[in-house]
């Protein structure tokens, strides 16, 4: 119960910070994952289920009136299964469709926000600013709280033992099948960035990390070290290049200097 809660909360704090107070990232799966992880004692647990999370939900965003995967449910949902014993591939698998379910309530937030935008528009023309200030700060909020307690509450209130309950109904093949699909799914986020960004002369960077990371004895950190000198030193040539210069006359310079 006090597990429950506790999660509750944090989903309630983070669905808050995602609009009405300014997107100060905390909501994305790494962090949000990681602060259910130090609030259930698991960090080491927290951080393997949201890593893979972070890079799945990493090109999805809403644009427009589409409205996203809620990965942050997803995530906190997730992280409290895994801490209850759920192996990591399961969780990282199931939170997927709970993000994708998470949507409909968010949608149903949205067609709410709808009513309380037409008020505000008849408070602005009233210039009545400070109660559009209340609105703003409180109807979002409670709609995020009932959000949470409808969503997040019941699944780690009820957690491990009831999801595996279902999970022993599940033939093995369709569990085997979530284990491989959550291993797959990182992939599948890279993907999706990769399609987003439809730059082809800056794949090469990609395979030259690829290459690096997996054939050559570098970890992460000197992979990502590289990443950041390279993109620097193309943005330096690059930002040249574009004022009128040449790579040949930057490096003359550079040597007269």
């Amino acid at each position: 119960m006090i597990e429950a809660i506790i999660v509750t909360i944090i989903a309630i704090i983070l669905g808050i910070e995602q609009q009405p107070v300014g997107q100060f990232m905390f909501a994305q799966p790494l962090v949000a994952g990681t602060i259910v992880g130090l609030a259930l004692g698991d960090v080491t647990t927290a951080i393997e289920v949201s890593i893979p999370l972070q890079l799945i939900f990493m090109g999805a965003m809403g644009i427009g009136a589409s409205i996203p995967p809620d990965a942050t449910l997803g995530t906190i949902i997730a992280v409290a299964l895994a801490k209850e014993g759920i192996p990591v591939e399961t969780a990282v698998a199931l939170a997927v469709p709970v993000a994708f379910v998470a949507v409909s309530f968010n949608t149903f937030i949205r067609m709410i926000n709808t009513f309380t935008m037409h008020q505000i528009d008849r408070l602005a023309e009233a210039k009545n600013y400070r109660m559009i200030e209340i609105l703003h700060l409180t109807v979002f909020p409670l709609l995020v709280v009932v959000r949470s307690l409808l969503v997040v509450f019941p699944a780690v209130y009820y957690g491990a033992e009831a999801v595996q309950g279902i999970l022993d109904v599940v033939p093995a093949f369709v569990l085997k099948g979530f284990n491989v699909s959550g291993q797959m799914l990182p992939a599948l986020g890279f993907a999706m960035i990769l399609n987003m960004i439809g730059i082809p002369h800056l794949l090469p960077f990609l395979f030259i990390g690829f290459v690096l990371a997996s054939y050559l004895p570098i970890t992460l950190i000197g992979v990502s070290v590289i990443g950041v000198c390279a993109a620097l030193i193309y943005d330096f040539f690059n930002s040249k290049g574009g004022s009128g210069g040449s790579v040949s006359g930057d490096l003359s310079s550079l040597m007269e200097e």
